[in-house]
């Protein structure tokens, strides 16, 4: 069957655009999500338990940019006018909650302030790769904005805003990323553009290599005939 150069061009815009879901779709979660961890002490918890504006934190205790973020945090909570909970969730887990204790003190956080070992499937939920990864969520449960690596506070209070007016326009249920993220995503959906436009004259070629090897048998066939 052949493909008229419109319809060429439409193929085309289905697969990147369908290449855009794919690499997009992971971070569109709808309301109560349901992010399990093990509290403090050791019980198995999940942030649904939990009501208000939610900032979830993944972190490692070893991480400068992770204790630089609850700074950031402190200093928002303690000029913030409005109230919400903090939870953070450390990803390297361990069988007793000394190291939490530990964290707790030495950093002084709030009583208020969730901590816990993250799970598995709260890490894949949102492809936690490095920390620390910041997830902001609504009244209703639903994601409002997820970073990876360290957040400024005013980028922070903006999203939190978000969350807080989620009956305004200004608010999406999908995940917000930060730019190196979606410069990522954009560099990979041009490469895959590319590599889309060099397969298909590769394969153009190649046919007309067939056309032209074909015709050439043919010729000397006749010749051939001829003789």
């Amino acid at each position: 069957m052949i493909i008229s150069n419109n319809k060429r061009t439409n193929i085309f815009a289905i697969l990147l655009f369908a290449l855009y879901l794919s690499t997009f779709s992971h971070t569109i979660v709808n309301a109560n999500t349901n992010i399990s961890f093990w509290n403090i002490n050791m019980d198995e918890d999940d942030v649904s338990n939990y009501e208000g504006l939610r900032i979830v934190l993944f972190f490692k205790v070893s991480c400068p940019g992770c204790h630089n973020q609850i700074i950031t945090l402190k200093e928002i909570e303690a000029e913030s006018s409005y109230i919400f909970n903090v939870i953070i969730l450390c990803v390297d887990y361990e069988s007793s909650n000394d190291t939490l204790i530990e964290f707790q003190e030495e950093n002084s956080l709030s009583e208020y302030w969730v901590i816990g070992y993250s799970t598995d499937s709260s890490e894949r939920l949102f492809n936690i790769e490095f920390v620390p990864t910041t997830v902001i969520l609504d009244d209703s449960g639903s994601i409002v904005a997820s970073f990876s690596g360290y957040v400024e506070a005013s980028t922070l209070e903006q999203r939190m805003d978000y969350g807080i007016s989620h009956i305004t326009e200004s608010y999406t249920s999908e995940t917000f990323t930060d730019q190196g993220d979606l410069l990522r995503a954009f560099f990979i959906i041009i490469g895959v553009g590319v590599s889309l436009i060099v397969i298909y004259f590769l394969v153009k070629s190649l046919r007309k290599d067939q056309k032209k090897a074909s015709l050439v048998t043919a010729i000397i066939k006749m010749k051939n005939d001829e003789e």
